[in-house]
């Protein structure tokens, strides 16, 4: 009897967590579906759901310029389309473990993406100096890598940044085979990274202009360089890297083909910031009667595989920088060291979408601080030119799109 009341409080138990899991559930749907902010609603079930959602933003006015206030607006508005789109799927899809709401994973989980945006409403609130601007986004919640109309929209946010590419390439027991030339995977990379719609800069004249030495120097690691280059050339991104194919020591068994294996690593470098945006290595294989002719099969082979790597791991950091916070690297000169205490506090407390500041260096008058922000480095450097420093006034001096140097000029 003992025994039975048992089985009978187990199975109760069981059925009470099913009941109370469902009105969960439920209970999330509604929440949905009730939502003011939301129009065309469609509950997620999980990834590859796409929703409208109605939201507004705001920008900064500054000496009257609506149209980067516009800009400004919309890109805020766009991001919290996004931040609520994913938090809504944490909502629907929280699950209760242990008694325990484990949300928390599933949100680091949970990337959403503009498909594409429709803007509804502009009011200028003079008496505030912002715009405010109402738009209506299709969020899709997944993954963005195939969503070609997506990633154009992705490239236009982050000011459709230019491209280059220089890989080092050797066959078999040739020399490096750098040139003024494109090699194998330098057109199979360029080809790959087109058709998602990145731009590359004209590579075949700076290929003719730039010096072998320091192109060899990049390959080599050196980030800086790189990033030198790229800057020289009008490019925001440079892609280095090394390619070598080889030729088995044994061919084919009964056959007089080889057997030819490349290898292929590259690294897409930032070149206002140095930052490295992504890595990858490859290899590709081919058999060929001839060696040079094979391994130039065996790198392109390499060379598409990667492409598809790196362009993955770009579009991944640039979409949750626009999706989010990103950070604004600031190279001051001229500041003293009680000037710079006043400058932080101002920018930690005065300007817009800062979330936190990490001082880098400060040296004989120059301090470098890496600002994460949810805005844009142009929006921010707008801003800092219209700011009261008390003593000191702050000069922009150049801009780019992760970078803002600026100069401490005395009142």
């Amino acid at each position: 009897m003992i025994m039975k009341n048992s089985y009978k409080l187990q199975v109760t138990s069981y059925k009470l967590k099913i009941f109370l899991y469902s009105c969960i559930l439920h209970l999330a749907s509604c929440i949905l579906f009730i939502s003011p902010s939301y129009s065309q609603q469609t509950p997620f079930h999980g990834t590859g759901q796409v929703t409208a959602i109605t939201v507004e933003g705001i920008g900064a006015i500054i000496k009257g310029d609506l149209a980067i206030a516009k800009d400004n607006a919309v890109n805020d508005a766009l991001r919290k389309a996004v931040e609520q789109a994913v938090g809504t799927l944490v909502q629907a899809q929280t699950l209760v473990d242990k008694y325990q709401l484990i949300s928390d994973e599933i949100y680091t989980k949970s990337q959403g993406y503009i498909k594409k945006y429709t803007i509804l409403s502009e009011r200028p609130d003079m008496a505030q100096e912002i715009l405010r601007v109402s738009i209506q986004a299709d969020v899709s919640i997944g993954d963005i890598k195939n969503d070609l109309g997506a990633i154009g929209l992705l490239l236009e946010r982050k000011n459709k940044p230019r491209m280059m590419v220089i890989i080092d390439e050797k066959i078999g027991g040739a020399e490096s085979g750098y040139s003024a030339t494109l090699s194998e995977s330098e057109t199979a990379i360029i080809q790959k990274f087109t058709e998602k719609g990145f731009n590359f800069v004209d590579q075949a004249t700076i290929k003719k202009g730039m010096k072998r030495s320091m192109a060899l120097q990049a390959i080599g690691g050196d980030d800086s360089a790189a990033a030198a280059i790229g800057l020289e050339y009008g490019a925001e991104v440079v892609i280095i890297g090394s390619a070598v194919a080889k030729t088995a020591a044994k061919g084919i068994a009964g056959t007089e083909m080889k057997s030819i294996q490349a290898s292929l690593t590259a690294r897409a470098v930032r070149t206002d910031t140095g930052e490295i945006l992504a890595t990858a290595s490859e290899k590709g294989a081919t058999a060929h009667l001839d060696e040079t002719s094979g391994g130039a099969i065996a790198i392109k082979k390499a060379s598409e595989k990667i492409s598809s790597q790196l362009i993955d791991q770009i579009i991944a950091k640039w979409s949750g920088e626009v999706g989010g916070q990103t950070t604004v690297q600031l190279i001051i000169t001229g500041v003293d060291f009680v000037s710079l205490n006043k400058f932080k506090t101002v920018i930690q407390t005065q300007v817009r979408g800062v979330q936190k500041l990490n001082q880098r260096s400060f040296t004989a008058g120059v301090a470098v601080i890496d600002v994460e922000t949810r805005t844009t480095a142009q929006a921010m450097a707008e801003e800092l030119a219209m700011k009261s420093f008390e003593t000191f006034k702050v000069e922009i001096v150049g801009l780019s799109a992760n970078k803002i140097d600026m100069r401490v000029k005395p009142l």
